[in-house]
């Protein structure tokens, strides 16, 4: 009978007690808010309401921050302070004129240095040209000069009759014409080159100019950035107006000389067929 008694099985009944207590307190401090003292009551509902959700007291939780939200926005107090938080992120930009004048200052000298470096740079870059362009027209000139050559020579050529001899010469008198033209095309790249990099550029210090005309005599610290700018900038300026002059009459000896290429192929061209 004993080892029968304790054979039987034996049920195990867990009871849950868990409690409804913060989701309900949510809900109450929530609703008294919406009527009264809102400051006191709206951050008792957050907080009890977000243990509640915790706690997985979902409804009351829910229901507890609902009317914490509307206690929110019924009060004139709460209301207040988030506007004035709202305003008050904005009067660093907005009411603090010394600190306007300081962002401007600074971003005035940036903007002049900036242009001053781009400013340099191609100063450089242009007076290394400046140094290449006599030795390009120069190349022209020698071209030429060493077809005048080969004409002198297919003349004398053909008063003997030998045809074949006088092609070759014109042969030889076209490859001085097309290594003027590879000349031209390298000069005709670094044109396109300079008139993209140098053109934005020319109207940024143009730019750059005018506001520095419209500073007055009390902004002294800014007067001395326009007065360095402006001695870069007029240098630039020279370089700008050589370089323009510079291929602009390299330009012009292309062509000239070209011209007398190509008159000195055609006169070739007669020795062959007269």
């Amino acid at each position: 009978m004993i080892a029968r008694a304790y054979s039987q099985p034996t049920t195990i009944i867990i009871k849950n007690n868990m409690s409804n207590a913060a989701g309900i307190a949510s809900f109450v401090f929530g609703f008294i808010s919406i009527f009264i003292l809102a400051p006191l009551f709206v951050p008792l509902a957050i907080l009890m309401g977000i243990v509640a959700i915790i706690s997985r007291q979902i409804v009351w939780g829910s229901m507890g921050l609902l009317c914490a939200f509307i206690g929110f926005l019924t009060s004139p107090i709460l209301m207040g302070l988030l506007g004035i938080a709202t305003v008050a992120s904005f009067l660093p930009s907005h009411l603090n004129p010394a600190q306007q004048t300081m962002q401007h200052k600074q971003e005035f000298e940036s903007n002049a240095a900036q242009l001053i470096n781009k400013m340099e740079e191609n100063d450089a870059k242009m007076d290394k040209f400046l140094e290449q362009l006599p030795g390009v027209e120069q190349k022209y000139i020698r071209i030429t000069a060493k077809v005048q050559t080969y004409y002198d020579k297919a003349r004398t050529v053909a008063s003997s009759g030998n045809q074949y001899a006088v092609g070759q010469i014109e042969y030889a008198m076209n490859q001085g014409r097309y290594a003027t033209d590879q000349v031209h095309y390298e000069v005709q790249s670094l044109d396109t080159s300079f008139n993209t990099k140098i053109g934005p550029l020319v109207k940024d210090v143009v730019s750059y100019e005018n506001s520095c005309k419209a500073i007055n005599s009390v902004q002294s610290d800014l007067l001395a950035v326009c007065q360095k700018f402006t001695d870069a900038s007029h240098l630039f300026g020279t370089k700008v107006k050589a370089m323009a002059d510079g291929l602009k009459n390299l330009e012009q000896t292309y062509k000239s000389e070209s011209d007398k290429q190509g008159d000195l192929v055609m006169a070739v061209q007669h020795f062959q067929y007269p």
